[in-house]
């Protein structure tokens, strides 16, 4: 079964609450998909803990060993939410928490943000650019929009106004979801 992740994949203790939700449904993750979904498997309602642990950085070497002394702490490697993030499973209830330190968790959180935030401004500065140099620079013989229009290029333009627009809209969500993730606070872990 596949479902929309119904939330930004930074905000964690959202998405760990929806994860615990969904096991009490009888739903455990199996993947991600796309970025934005995930499929999970059906199984017996159970209750479980889910954590999303934050990479420091990306091709950690010692993911294995990481992986590894998790799991003796109880909790098993479920998959990667995104290339940063992994998700972990736990069915011990008395097992202790994966991130006890919720001060660094915070600070690894907010520097993956601000990069996201500013590859996306970058992105958004860079579309009037691409779209000079590749579509009206690029086809020769054409002195602007109009006169590539009128001479049959226009599938080429229409190409080129979907991609503009697709990067414009998701360099736009990825802001919006950053700066709202940055604003709140991850709920301490009681349960």
């Amino acid at each position: 079964m596949l479902k929309t992740i119904p939330y930004y994949f930074y905000q964690v203790d959202a998405i760990e609450d929806w994860l615990d939700e969904q096991a009490q449904k009888g739903l455990f993750p199996l993947e991600t998909r796309f970025g934005t979904a995930m499929s999970f498997r059906r199984d017996t309602p159970r209750a479980v803990r889910y954590r999303i642990d934050v990479k420091r950085n990306i091709g950690y070497t010692d993911e294995k060993a990481r992986i590894a002394a998790y799991r003796e702490m109880g909790w098993e490697y479920v998959c990667d939410l995104t290339p940063y993030l992994d998700i972990y499973r736990c069915d011990d209830p008395a097992a202790p928490e994966l991130n006890t330190d919720e001060e660094t968790l915070h600070q690894v959180l907010d520097k993956r943000l601000r990069s996201q935030i500013l590859w996306s401004i970058a992105l958004i500065c860079l579309i009037p650019v691409w779209l000079y140099v590749v579509v009206l620079r690029g086809v020769p013989g054409f002195s602007g929009i109009c006169d590539m229009l009128l001479n049959g290029y226009g599938g080429l333009f229409l190409c080129a106004a979907l991609l503009v627009l697709s990067w414009l809209i998701s360099s736009i969500a990825c802001i919006i979801g950053a700066v709202t993730t940055r604003r709140r606070r991850l709920l301490q872990r009681t349960r």
